[in-house]
């Protein structure tokens, strides 16, 4: 009787088993279906995304956020969790965290780190992130007139520039501070375009992009070397044969970033300038009129540099990528900036 109850069983049992893992297995694929062909209905219906093509992902193959946290990307950062970025940067690079008071005398030697005792704001502008337009801004202001459109706001001598200031470190230690970082990869590009590429004929930087074609084609002679600029990838070589300790337009941002000496009270990421302007202008009590783009477009995922971006690193040797991201790993901690694989490059990845 027990033999005849376990046959029953088995031959009743076995099947419902079936049943249930074949509809288990139809209701895993179709999920799986839907997020493989449909990724973006979920950020159209609730304007968040859920990525997991990180850049730590898809180039070094290393996760260092939940594939299950939520990300937003269309909205600014909150400060709190710049800072916070900021912080595992640091951590990253193995540096000491900061400590209080800031001291914004002992940053870097790359530091682009100015005060401007007027309007008592300190500011570091980063090369190929606004820089240049910013400083302008900040120097209008606190001359009040727009003379600065004439002056060489890099300038060693600038009066402005941190190592030059005669403010004291009380009066450093009271000022607002305020950084702009950027994704690196739209950063490089614009850095080559800007200063090594046929097109931009830099005249200071044909000497640099010379060295760099007879260093990685074996071209050597003056007169040949005039008519040939460096390719994008051999850029790209340029900078991992020399670990990106280069000119501070293409060094890593975390170079020139005083954030082991200080911590800047506001952040802003280039991508979301055009929207954070406003609430920086009220934060220094000035109006700052500085766009986030060169090109006029307010949207950064349609931008020439975006663009480009998309274009050319597709293009580049894995293995270079791979040394790429390694040198400049910091510099996407900073935002837990997108790859440029990722739908929503080039901005932040802000997660909850």
């Amino acid at each position: 009787m027990s033999k005849c109850s376990k046959c029953t069983i088995q031959v009743t049992g076995v099947p419902r088993i079936r049943r249930l893992l074949v509809y288990f297995s139809i209701l895993t694929s179709s999920v799986l279906i839907i997020y493989l062909h449909f990724p973006s209905l979920t950020s159209a219906l609730f304007s968040i995304s859920f990525q997991s093509d990180t850049v730590s992902d898809s180039i070094e193959k290393e996760s260092t956020e939940s594939e299950r946290e939520i990300f937003f990307t269309n909205i600014p950062p909150s400060q709190f969790w710049l800072r916070n970025q900021f912080r595992k940067a640091l951590t990253s690079l193995g540096r000491r965290p900061f400590s209080p008071p800031n001291d914004w005398k002992n940053c870097n030697s790359y530091t682009n780190t100015y005060y401007f005792p007027r309007i008592k704001t300190v500011f570091t502008g980063i090369p190929k992130v606004g820089c240049t337009n910013w400083l302008r801004a900040l120097l209008s202001a606190e001359s009040g007139s727009n003379k600065a459109n004439n002056l060489n706001v890099h300038a060693e001598t600038l009066p402005y520039k941190i190592h030059n200031t005669a403010a004291s470190s009380t009066e450093l230690k009271a000022a607002f501070s305020f950084t702009l970082i950027r994704n690196p990869w739209t950063r490089l590009v614009s850095g080559y375009e800007n200063k090594l590429s046929r097109k931009a004929n830099n005249r200071p930087y044909r000497e640099l992009g010379m060295s760099i074609v007879a260093q990685f084609r074996g071209v050597s002679g003056g007169n040949t070397l005039r008519n040939l600029y460096p390719t994008f990838e051999e850029f790209l070589r340029y900078l991992v044969y020399n670990h990106g300790k280069v000119d501070r337009h293409f060094t890593p941002q975390y170079n020139i970033l005083c954030f082991s000496a200080a911590e800047y009270d506001f952040i802003v990421p280039l991508e979301h300038a055009g929207v954070m302007r406003e609430e920086l202008s009220e934060q220094i009590g000035i109006n700052l009129t500085v766009t986030g783009s060169n090109d006029g477009i307010k949207d950064p995922q349609t931008q020439r540099t975006t663009l480009l971006a998309k274009d050319w690193f597709s293009e580049v040797e894995k293995g270079i990528l791979h040394q790429i991201y390694k040198i400049f790993r910091a510099d996407f901690i900073l935002g837990d900036y997108t790859n440029f694989t990722d739908p929503d490059f080039p901005l932040p990845r802000y997660s909850i």
